[in-house]
């Protein structure tokens, strides 16, 4: 895992239970591909200050946005430098200086939807990212697999443990069993594509 500050915070369960769903959608029981595989498309995810500022929540939605400009164009969203830091400072009530953001405690993901839903995201061109967001249950693999095939990408919030940070090289994050390890944090992911449903198979997550 790429240095990274972590600032996702845990979510109200009342206010994730009142959020837009698709609970009652048929993409929340479609079966979902037994692979997706998007290794051909060119992805190229940006860590955006977020390896010195807790800003991982917007920088996710802007992940999100390159990878589903990647699935639908030639991949040529043009991203401002710096636009994470007004919008973030938006999401949160603080000025948009680094210092101001340093100081922070991160985001919720769902206040960070809402502030693009309601107020789009200023990402420096001819016009700003809007879009409305729904939520898929991820209570189970399925969910989450048609987070990515049916959405285009899962913008998902993690909880991260001192094992997660000790994986090196190519090793992928793997729930052994063991012990994970003190909490060390909350963290915003995109979900790219899996190669599989079974308990060995791997997926892909922007960070």
């Amino acid at each position: 895992m790429r240095a990274t500050r972590l600032d996702r915070l845990p979510h109200d369960p009342a206010a994730v239970a009142a959020a837009p769903s698709l609970a009652t959608h048929h993409y929340a029981v479609m079966a979902p591909p037994d692979r997706l595989a998007r290794s051909g498309v060119a992805f190229a995810p940006q860590l955006r200050n977020n390896d010195t500022l807790p800003v991982c929540t917007s920088v996710g939605l802007l992940n999100g946005a390159l990878g589903i400009e990647a699935l639908n164009t030639n991949g040529d969203l043009a991203i401002a430098e710096g636009v994470e830091l007004p919008f973030y400072a938006g999401c949160v009530g603080c000025i948009p200086t680094p210092a101001a953001i340093a100081a922070t405690g991160g985001a919720t993901l769902l206040d960070v939807l809402r502030r693009q839903s309601s107020r789009s995201f200023d990402i420096g061109a001819a016009a700003p990212l809007s879009a409305d967001f729904a939520a898929i249950p991820v209570t189970n693999r399925s969910g989450l697999a048609n987070s990515m095939a049916l959405l285009g990408v899962g913008y998902w919030g993690v909880d991260l443990y001192q094992r997660d940070m000790e994986t090196v090289g190519d090793n992928p994050w793997d729930d052994d069993g063991s012990s994970p390890g003190a909490a060390i944090g909350g963290h915003c992911l995109v979900a790219w594509d899996h190669a599989g449903l079974g308990d060995t198979d791997t997926g892909r997550l922007a960070t």
